[in-house]
Protein backbone atom coordinates (compact mmCIF):
# COMPACT_ATOMS: atom_id res chain seq x y z
CA UNK A 1 0.00 0.00 0.00
CA UNK A 2 1.64 3.67 -1.18
CA UNK A 3 2.36 6.18 1.07
CA UNK A 4 -1.20 8.23 -0.79
CA UNK A 5 -3.37 5.42 -0.44
CA UNK A 6 -3.03 5.67 3.37
CA UNK A 7 -3.19 9.57 3.19
CA UNK A 8 -6.72 8.69 1.57
CA UNK A 9 -7.93 6.38 3.78
CA UNK A 10 -6.49 8.59 7.36
CA UNK A 11 -8.50 11.57 5.16
CA UNK A 12 -11.58 9.72 5.37
CA UNK A 13 -11.60 8.51 8.78
CA UNK A 14 -11.29 11.95 10.23
CA UNK A 15 -14.02 13.37 7.83
CA UNK A 16 -16.64 10.82 9.10
CA UNK A 17 -15.41 11.93 12.72
CA UNK A 18 -16.06 15.66 11.46
CA UNK A 19 -18.89 14.78 10.21
CA UNK A 20 -20.98 12.74 12.69
CA UNK A 21 -18.87 14.54 15.85
CA UNK A 22 -20.55 17.96 14.09
CA UNK A 23 -23.53 18.81 16.14
CA UNK A 24 -24.37 21.65 13.69
CA UNK A 25 -25.21 19.36 11.06
CA UNK A 26 -28.81 17.43 11.56
CA UNK A 27 -31.11 16.58 9.06
CA UNK A 28 -31.12 17.04 5.66
CA UNK A 29 -27.36 18.88 6.02
CA UNK A 30 -25.87 15.46 8.07
CA UNK A 31 -27.47 13.42 4.94
CA UNK A 32 -26.44 15.01 2.55
CA UNK A 33 -22.90 15.09 4.29
CA UNK A 34 -22.70 11.50 5.13
CA UNK A 35 -23.98 10.70 1.15
CA UNK A 36 -21.57 12.57 -0.59
CA UNK A 37 -18.54 11.25 1.47
CA UNK A 38 -19.87 8.08 0.86
CA UNK A 39 -19.48 8.33 -2.87
CA UNK A 40 -15.89 9.96 -2.61
CA UNK A 41 -14.82 6.49 -0.53
CA UNK A 42 -17.13 3.80 -2.92
CA UNK A 43 -15.46 5.64 -5.98
CA UNK A 44 -11.67 5.28 -4.13
CA UNK A 45 -12.06 1.39 -2.78
CA UNK A 46 -12.14 -1.66 -4.53
CA UNK A 47 -15.21 -3.30 -3.98
CA UNK A 48 -14.19 -5.71 -1.32
CA UNK A 49 -13.29 -3.23 0.71
CA UNK A 50 -16.38 -0.81 0.29
CA UNK A 51 -18.69 -0.22 2.84
CA UNK A 52 -22.05 -2.34 2.98
CA UNK A 53 -25.31 -2.42 4.35
CA UNK A 54 -25.55 1.78 4.40
CA UNK A 55 -29.22 2.10 4.21
CA UNK A 56 -29.48 5.86 3.31
CA UNK A 57 -32.98 5.49 2.02
CA UNK A 58 -34.12 4.19 5.83
CA UNK A 59 -32.88 7.53 6.88
CA UNK A 60 -35.40 10.10 5.33
CA UNK A 61 -38.65 9.83 4.03
CA UNK A 62 -40.93 11.76 2.12
CA UNK A 63 -43.03 14.28 4.24
CA UNK A 64 -46.34 14.11 2.24
CA UNK A 65 -47.94 16.98 4.25
CA UNK A 66 -45.07 19.50 3.24
CA UNK A 67 -44.70 18.44 -0.09
CA UNK A 68 -48.03 18.94 -1.09
CA UNK A 69 -47.92 22.48 -0.05
CA UNK A 70 -44.47 22.96 -1.84
CA UNK A 71 -44.11 24.55 -4.91
CA UNK A 72 -40.48 23.91 -4.77
CA UNK A 73 -39.16 20.23 -4.37
CA UNK A 74 -39.93 17.29 -2.57
CA UNK A 75 -39.48 17.64 1.06
CA UNK A 76 -38.13 14.85 3.45
CA UNK A 77 -38.64 13.64 6.91
CA UNK A 78 -34.92 12.55 8.26
CA UNK A 79 -34.05 9.95 10.89
CA UNK A 80 -30.60 11.29 12.99
CA UNK A 81 -30.56 7.73 14.89
CA UNK A 82 -30.30 5.70 10.98
CA UNK A 83 -27.72 8.30 9.58
CA UNK A 84 -25.50 7.68 12.79
CA UNK A 85 -25.46 3.83 12.14
CA UNK A 86 -24.57 4.89 8.48
CA UNK A 87 -21.70 6.56 10.42
CA UNK A 88 -21.14 3.90 12.17
CA UNK A 89 -20.50 1.23 9.59
CA UNK A 90 -18.55 3.43 7.15
CA UNK A 91 -15.46 4.32 10.44
CA UNK A 92 -15.66 0.96 11.25
CA UNK A 93 -15.11 0.17 7.54
CA UNK A 94 -12.30 2.64 7.12
CA UNK A 95 -10.85 1.65 10.72
CA UNK A 96 -10.56 -2.18 9.91
CA UNK A 97 -8.70 -1.50 7.11
CA UNK A 98 -6.02 0.75 8.73
CA UNK A 99 -6.04 -1.86 11.44
CA UNK A 100 -4.62 -4.29 8.75
CA UNK A 101 -1.88 -2.03 7.02
CA UNK A 102 1.68 -3.49 8.44
CA UNK A 103 3.81 -0.92 10.53
CA UNK A 104 0.78 1.63 10.79
CA UNK A 105 1.61 3.19 14.03
CA UNK A 106 5.18 3.71 13.40
CA UNK A 107 4.20 5.16 9.70
CA UNK A 108 1.49 7.88 11.78
CA UNK A 109 4.73 8.78 14.09
CA UNK A 110 7.49 9.27 10.93
CA UNK A 111 4.28 11.09 8.92
CA UNK A 112 4.25 13.45 12.21
CA UNK A 113 7.99 14.02 12.64
CA UNK A 114 8.11 15.06 8.79
CA UNK A 115 4.86 17.52 9.78
CA UNK A 116 6.55 18.75 12.31
CA UNK A 117 9.82 19.34 10.73
CA UNK A 118 8.82 21.03 7.95
CA UNK A 119 7.11 23.38 10.34
CA UNK A 120 9.86 24.33 12.78
CA UNK A 121 10.83 27.96 12.85
CA UNK A 122 14.43 28.95 11.97
CA UNK A 123 15.34 29.00 16.03
CA UNK A 124 14.01 25.29 16.75
CA UNK A 125 16.08 23.76 13.42
CA UNK A 126 18.94 22.46 15.10
CA UNK A 127 16.75 21.04 18.14
CA UNK A 128 14.60 19.26 15.60
CA UNK A 129 17.47 17.64 13.87
CA UNK A 130 19.31 16.18 17.06
CA UNK A 131 15.78 14.93 18.08
CA UNK A 132 14.84 12.99 14.68
CA UNK A 133 18.91 12.00 14.37
CA UNK A 134 18.90 10.32 17.86
CA UNK A 135 15.61 8.71 17.11
CA UNK A 136 16.08 7.21 13.59
CA UNK A 137 19.86 7.10 13.35
CA UNK A 138 19.21 3.34 14.18
CA UNK A 139 17.44 2.67 11.15
CA UNK A 140 18.15 5.21 8.94
CA UNK A 141 22.02 6.70 8.15
CA UNK A 142 22.96 10.21 8.08
CA UNK A 143 26.71 11.59 6.96
CA UNK A 144 29.06 12.66 9.03
CA UNK A 145 27.74 16.63 8.17
CA UNK A 146 24.15 16.13 9.92
CA UNK A 147 25.74 13.96 12.93
CA UNK A 148 28.32 16.53 13.98
CA UNK A 149 25.48 18.93 13.35
CA UNK A 150 23.23 17.36 15.57
CA UNK A 151 25.95 16.96 18.72
CA UNK A 152 23.56 18.88 21.57
CA UNK A 153 26.80 19.91 23.56
CA UNK A 154 29.49 21.43 20.56
CA UNK A 155 29.16 24.30 18.72
CA UNK A 156 28.68 23.43 14.77
CA UNK A 157 31.38 25.14 12.70
CA UNK A 158 29.05 25.94 9.69
CA UNK A 159 27.11 28.82 9.57
CA UNK A 160 23.43 29.43 11.08
CA UNK A 161 21.71 29.50 7.34
CA UNK A 162 23.32 26.18 6.67
CA UNK A 163 20.73 24.49 9.19
CA UNK A 164 18.23 24.55 6.61
CA UNK A 165 19.32 22.79 3.90
CA UNK A 166 20.98 20.23 6.80
CA UNK A 167 17.41 20.11 8.21
CA UNK A 168 15.74 19.64 4.90
CA UNK A 169 18.12 16.96 4.09
CA UNK A 170 17.20 14.98 7.24
CA UNK A 171 13.16 15.34 6.12
CA UNK A 172 14.37 14.09 3.03
CA UNK A 173 15.60 10.59 4.20
CA UNK A 174 12.53 10.47 6.44
CA UNK A 175 10.32 10.58 3.41
CA UNK A 176 12.11 7.91 1.70
CA UNK A 177 12.12 5.69 4.71
CA UNK A 178 8.20 6.64 4.60
CA UNK A 179 7.97 5.50 1.14
CA UNK A 180 9.69 2.26 1.97
CA UNK A 181 7.55 1.51 4.96
CA UNK A 182 4.37 2.25 3.10
CA UNK A 183 5.25 -0.21 0.84
CA UNK A 184 6.39 -2.81 2.88
CA UNK A 185 4.73 -6.73 3.29
CA UNK A 186 4.15 -8.06 6.55
CA UNK A 187 6.80 -10.06 6.87
CA UNK A 188 4.35 -12.87 8.29
CA UNK A 189 2.68 -13.33 5.17
CA UNK A 190 3.00 -16.16 2.80
CA UNK A 191 3.73 -15.50 -0.89
CA UNK A 192 0.17 -17.34 -1.77
CA UNK A 193 -1.63 -15.51 0.98
CA UNK A 194 -3.93 -12.43 0.53
CA UNK A 195 -2.72 -9.23 1.46
CA UNK A 196 -5.13 -6.28 2.43
CA UNK A 197 -4.79 -3.43 0.08
CA UNK A 198 -6.80 -0.79 -1.54
CA UNK A 199 -6.12 0.66 -5.23
CA UNK A 200 -7.18 4.62 -5.16
CA UNK A 201 -9.30 4.31 -8.61
CA UNK A 202 -6.48 7.02 -10.94
CA UNK A 203 -7.79 8.10 -14.37
CA UNK A 204 -4.98 9.81 -16.34
CA UNK A 205 -5.52 11.40 -19.69
CA UNK A 206 -3.02 12.44 -21.60
CA UNK A 207 -2.51 15.99 -20.04
CA UNK A 208 -2.10 14.79 -16.94
CA UNK A 209 1.03 11.74 -18.05
CA UNK A 210 2.29 14.54 -20.37
CA UNK A 211 2.32 17.07 -16.86
CA UNK A 212 4.07 13.85 -14.70
CA UNK A 213 6.88 13.67 -17.69
CA UNK A 214 7.28 17.68 -17.88
CA UNK A 215 7.77 17.45 -13.37
CA UNK A 216 10.30 14.99 -13.50
CA UNK A 217 12.17 16.56 -16.21
CA UNK A 218 12.08 19.87 -14.76
CA UNK A 219 12.79 18.11 -10.97
CA UNK A 220 16.02 16.22 -13.03
CA UNK A 221 17.15 19.64 -14.50
CA UNK A 222 17.63 21.69 -11.65
CA UNK A 223 18.89 18.52 -9.68
CA UNK A 224 21.97 18.21 -12.38
CA UNK A 225 22.42 21.86 -12.06
CA UNK A 226 22.73 21.58 -8.27
CA UNK A 227 25.11 18.78 -8.78
CA UNK A 228 27.64 21.53 -10.86
CA UNK A 229 28.10 23.41 -7.96
CA UNK A 230 28.69 20.73 -5.10
CA UNK A 231 32.38 21.11 -4.69
CA UNK A 232 32.73 17.48 -2.90
CA UNK A 233 32.83 15.31 -6.01
CA UNK A 234 35.21 15.15 -8.47
CA UNK A 235 34.21 15.22 -12.24
CA UNK A 236 34.15 11.48 -12.80
CA UNK A 237 31.95 11.11 -9.63
CA UNK A 238 29.79 14.04 -11.25
CA UNK A 239 29.58 12.20 -14.73
CA UNK A 240 28.55 8.60 -12.79
CA UNK A 241 25.73 10.25 -11.01
CA UNK A 242 24.88 12.79 -14.14
CA UNK A 243 24.79 9.54 -16.11
CA UNK A 244 22.21 7.36 -13.71
CA UNK A 245 19.80 9.86 -13.38
CA UNK A 246 20.09 10.56 -17.24
CA UNK A 247 19.41 6.81 -17.39
CA UNK A 248 15.86 7.22 -15.10
CA UNK A 249 14.91 10.45 -17.59
CA UNK A 250 15.20 8.14 -20.52
CA UNK A 251 13.04 5.04 -18.76
CA UNK A 252 10.36 8.12 -18.45
CA UNK A 253 10.78 9.29 -21.70
CA UNK A 254 10.78 5.82 -23.70
CA UNK A 255 7.65 4.74 -21.51
CA UNK A 256 9.34 1.18 -21.14
CA UNK A 257 9.92 2.44 -17.57
CA UNK A 258 8.59 -0.05 -15.38
CA UNK A 259 8.12 0.89 -11.88
CA UNK A 260 10.55 -1.37 -10.34
CA UNK A 261 13.48 -0.50 -12.71
CA UNK A 262 13.02 2.67 -12.10
CA UNK A 263 12.93 1.89 -7.87
CA UNK A 264 16.49 -0.33 -8.47
CA UNK A 265 17.43 2.17 -10.11
CA UNK A 266 16.60 5.10 -7.27
CA UNK A 267 17.34 2.64 -4.80
CA UNK A 268 20.85 2.56 -6.54
CA UNK A 269 21.47 6.26 -6.30
CA UNK A 270 20.62 6.49 -2.97
CA UNK A 271 23.53 4.16 -1.68
CA UNK A 272 25.60 6.32 -3.98
CA UNK A 273 24.50 9.34 -2.77
CA UNK A 274 25.19 7.99 1.06
CA UNK A 275 28.59 8.42 1.28
CA UNK A 276 29.14 11.43 -0.91
CA UNK A 277 28.16 14.44 1.88
CA UNK A 278 24.89 16.68 2.97
CA UNK A 279 25.48 18.61 -0.14
CA UNK A 280 24.88 16.01 -2.81
CA UNK A 281 22.27 14.69 -0.32
CA UNK A 282 20.28 17.89 -0.79
CA UNK A 283 20.80 18.06 -4.72
CA UNK A 284 19.40 14.72 -5.59
CA UNK A 285 17.05 13.39 -2.70
CA UNK A 286 14.42 16.18 -3.56
CA UNK A 287 14.29 14.54 -7.77
CA UNK A 288 13.85 11.26 -6.07
CA UNK A 289 11.00 11.87 -3.97
CA UNK A 290 9.73 13.43 -6.83
CA UNK A 291 10.15 10.54 -9.40
CA UNK A 292 8.75 8.05 -6.69
CA UNK A 293 5.15 10.41 -5.99
CA UNK A 294 4.95 10.46 -9.21
CA UNK A 295 5.46 6.91 -10.51
CA UNK A 296 3.08 5.58 -7.88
Amino acid sequence: MTEKQIEILIDFQKAIIGIKGNKALIQEDYYNALVNLNSKIQSALRDEYKPVGLMFAQAREIDLTKTLYSSTKTQYIYNDSELDRCADVMLATIDGIIAKIPNYEHICQVRADIKRAKSAPAKKRKEIVVELVSKYSGIIKFDKTVLDFAKPDEPFSLKEDQSYPILQGVIGRLELYLGSLSMDKPKSVKSTAKTTNINVTQTQNNSQVQNVATDINVSIQNCLKDLDDCETLSEQELEDIKAQLGEIKQLLADKRGKKKTIKEKISSILKWVADKGTDVMIAVLPTLITTLNLIK
